[in-house]
């Protein structure tokens, strides 16, 4: 009886301390945000007392959790590793905001702070970013350690409020540590881009959605640029059907698969990003490019008018001839859709769409607020709008980090990307609506059942519209029709276990690409009409853990378009468990975790913990007790 009042009594004084340590932790975790803010507002002087603010706290932390009392205390099994884990945790924390002094120490240094990289009067300033490497470099390796400290601690036998602390820390750390290290690489390459140690040539290609393909859009207008010691220059554009079809063989394909998948497409400009693989359409474009002008390439940008209206809501409106007044409002309809009505002739329209991209450019590079820009491009690149590929494989790296590459995710995980090929040469997809919808079992042992299903709306008129817009491009097709071609990008390994489509019995064609498991089909809608795909298919080792526990992590790839994607994700955990964390705000029922949204693009990645109730735990964890050998 007096053991036990002891324990209990051990226990009450134990939490003294560790609720002192959560609090600072809180408080800790709340400057290092108010620090980013600041940091994003432009003002270093404030980040960096917010940061050393946030620091102070952190040490406090790690002070409560060297107390005597949670020590000792950490003897008992329900607190187990409480102590090292609190200490961890500071660390961890304290780390992070010595990076933030760090990078905020490395602003302050700048002329004009952040400011000091924003472009101006057509040149991006080069000094200020080699002045920013030293201090970047020197905060990723205190991600770094925050990393390593992270990874002391313990998984099991925490008090509530560490363990939800650590839960928090985990979900947050991993991203943060990854756009870390990108802007320290982009960073440490950019003045070279920028055409520092001598001029770089990009080909610059505009694409255009409303005639989809697996990138985005088809290539429609083309130019070269120079990067000259930070000042970009443009050479005219040129409609992309001026690039004259090359013999099959002609150009070098960019992979094996690409060869297989998409044969002659290397040579041919209009089908060359077939592929929803930014890096092999541009690898492949500017080979083609470099085959048939007399240029030297040193990588492929390529841009949507959705990225233009980014820059345009930073800069401001641009005056076009013929289309009068371009803001960030109308940039999309004029240029994908309306222009066809305004201006008939093919090859002037084209040459005047190329330049409407070039004013706006120009426009966005005359200067606007560093983090404004900053902003909008970073926006415009993570959902797919903004594409980069170089020839610098640092610089490639530092893109790929940022997911500012249009590379298909790596194809270990749980990859979902539905993509559509527009089959009908209109542009009719100004009009599609889609909606998609995954539905995914979480089974036993790490198997898992999903199953997709793809809408597509067809809003499309059949009269009306210029032949250009909704056709027929041939006899083949009517005036309003929507033919989609859709490839499906899962894991490997997976088994199609059932698909079906309106309209057709065929079933899924079946291949792979870049380690993806590619299932294909096509649906022809006619205006007003819609059409559908759908798929279940079975995968093991889709999550990780044991039988008590277990996280699944899926990552949803949206094609860039103009009309958002509606995405409905549904996540049921497996019998018996119950979803205790997403890294993303879902709702929750029970053992089933729901998001509902729009995406026009880009990735999008969710977590889910689940776990069995805290006495099934205990039963399976003496179960596998019993089940050990206990000697030779």
């Amino acid at each position: 009886m007096l053991a036990a009042a002891a324990i209990v009594a051990l226990f009450a004084l134990a939490l003294l301390p560790a609720n002192a340590a959560r609090r600072d932790m809180e408080e800790g975790r709340d400057g290092l945000e108010r620090a980013k803010a600041a940091l994003l507002a432009g003002d270093p002087a404030a980040a960096s007392e917010r940061f050393i603010h946030a620091k102070d706290a952190f040490l406090r932390a790690r002070g409560h959790a060297r107390n005597p009392l949670l020590r000792l205390a950490g003897i008992l099994p329900v607190l187990g590793r409480t102590p090292d884990a609190a200490l961890a945790l500071a660390d961890a924390g304290g780390e992070i905001a010595e990076a933030g002094i760090s990078i905020a120490g490395g602003l302050a240094e700048l002329p004009d702070g952040l400011g000091s990289l924003a472009p101006r009067r057509g040149r991006i300033p080069i000094e200020p970013f080699r002045q920013l490497a030293g201090p970047l470099d020197a905060g990723l390796i205190h991600f770094r350690r925050a990393g390593d400290s992270l990874d002391r601690v313990a998984t099991s036998w925490l008090l509530g409020p560490l363990a939800e602390a650590r839960d928090r820390f985990q979900t947050q750390l991993e991203p943060l540590t990854r756009s870390m290290e990108a802007a320290a690489v982009i960073v440490d390459r950019f003045p070279a881009f920028l055409g520092a140690d001598g001029p770089r040539r990009y080909l610059f290609a505009a694409e255009n959605p409303a005639e989809l393909r697996g990138t985005g859009g088809l290539f429609g207008n083309l130019s070269v640029m120079t990067a000259d010691r930070g000042r970009l220059t443009f050479a005219p554009f040129e409609p992309a059907t001026d690039i004259p079809r090359l013999a099959p063989g002609a150009v070098e394909p960019p992979n094996a698969d690409y060869a297989r998948l998409y044969p002659d497409a290397a040579g041919f400009i209009s089908v060359i990003n077939l592929t929803a693989d930014f890096p092999s359409a541009a690898t492949a474009l500017q080979r083609l490019y470099e085959a048939t002008r007399d240029v030297r390439l040193d990588g492929v940008i390529s841009a949507d008018p959705i990225a233009l209206a980014a820059m345009l809501r930073v800069s401001g409106p641009v005056n076009a001839p013929v289309l009068g007044t371009v803001t960030t409002d109308n940039v999309v309809p004029l240029v994908t859709n309306e222009a066809y009505a305004l201006i008939p002739d093919s090859d002037a329209r084209k040459r005047l769409l190329g330049e409407v991209a070039q004013l706006v450019l120009a426009r966005f590079l005359q200067g606007a607020p560093a983090a404004d820009a900053a902003a909008a491009i970073a926006d415009a690149a993570a959902n797919g709008h903004l594409k980069l590929h170089t020839g610098d494989p640092a610089l490639q790296r530092g893109l790929a980090l940022a997911n500012a590459d249009g590379a298909l995710p790596g194809g270990q995980g749980n990859v979902v990307a539905p993509i559509v090929n527009n089959g009908a040469g209109n542009k009719i997809d100004f009009y599609a609506k889609r909606t998609v919808r995954y539905q995914v079992q979480l089974g036993a042992e790490g198997h898992a059942r999903a199953d997709l299903r793809v809408d597509i709306q067809n809003g499309a008129p059949a009269t009306g519209q210029p032949r250009y817009v909704i056709g027929p491009y041939t006899d083949d097709f009517d005036a309003g029709e929507n033919v989609s071609l859709v490839s499906i990008y899962l894991p490997p390994g997976v088994e199609l276990l059932e698909s079906s489509q309106s309209g057709a019995d065929d079933g899924a064609g079946e291949d792979t690409e870049l380690g993806h498991t590619l299932l294909s089909g096509s649906v022809s809608i006619p205006s007003g009409g819609s059409a559908w795909l759908q798929y279940a298919i079975g995968r093991s080792e889709a999550w990780t853990g044991t039988t008590s526990h277990g996280v699944y992590r899926l990552t949803y790839l949206g094609q860039p378009t103009i009309l958002p994607t509606g995405l409905r994700l549904e996540i049921q955990a497996p019998s018996g468990t119950q979803i205790v964390r997403t890294s993303v705000p879902m709702e929750i029922g029970g053992n089933r975790a729901t998001w509902q949204g729009e995406t026009t693009g880009g990735e999008l990645t969710f977590e889910i913990e689940f776990q069995k109730p805290i006495l099934s735990r205990a039963w399976d964890a003496l179960g596998r007790f019993f089940q050990r050998r206990v000697c030779c």
